[in-house]
């Protein structure tokens, strides 16, 4: 069994059966065109903005340098700095899935890697080591993305390594993944959770 993803029908139900693993995923097809198209134009013009222009956590801010590649990695580990004890692998995985969740309705800002890059790992099994506590914004996004960028090892399994851009850290690390993901498993164990398990789960990107 598994759970199509395409960034408007996931369920509840659906989501913690991809974080405990009892199911794989599949992209839509149709929701990673639409978002190469939508971010292939925002991307454009981000780029041709920094080429011109300061612009905050893509070359100025936060961190930022001149040179290519850098600034990214910089800005996902000026906010990667957790504390306490790791979420464990099912959440961990529930906030992989909502994030891939997320970009697929086209609205983050991530580039089409940034969704299959995350989809085969998940598939995979690797699991990466997120913390929920830091001094400033949560951790766990800017982890993903280290992850990602082969910064940081995965907890378990190992999962692929893509090319990052400049412009990538801040869509990726602006994400509501953790409290939509722990929200969503803690509707699953409450008995008294009284909103709908089959309606799809809405998050801003």
């Amino acid at each position: 069994m598994r759970v199509r993803l395409d960034g408007h029908t996931l369920t509840i139900p659906d989501l913690a059966s991809i974080a405990t693993g009892a199911t794989g995923i599949t992209l839509s097809a149709a929701a990673l065109a639409f978002t190469v198209a939508v971010v292939g134009e925002r991307h454009a013009a981000l780029r041709e903005a920094r080429a011109r222009w300061a612009v905050h956590g893509a070359n100025t801010g936060v961190g930022a340098a001149d040179h290519p590649g850098g600034h990214a990695v910089r800005l996902s580990r000026s906010h990667c700095a957790g504390v306490e004890a790791e979420e464990d692998d099912v959440t961990a995985r529930a906030v992989m899935a909502v994030r891939l969740h997320q970009i697929l309705t086209g609205g983050s800002g991530d580039s089409r890697r940034a969704a299959e890059t995350p989809a085969i790992a998940v598939d995979e099994g690797a699991v990466p080591g997120l913390h929920r506590w830091a001094a400033a914004a949560p951790p766990p996004h800017a982890e993903l993305f280290l992850r990602r960028a082969g910064a940081r090892p995965s907890r378990h399994g190992h999962g692929p390594v893509t090319v990052i851009d400049a412009t990538d850290a801040r869509p990726m690390i602006s994400s509501s993944a953790l409290t939509v993901a722990t929200s969503a498993l803690a509707s699953r164990r409450s008995p008294a959770a009284s909103w709908p398990q089959r309606s799809s789960l809405r998050s801003h990107s």
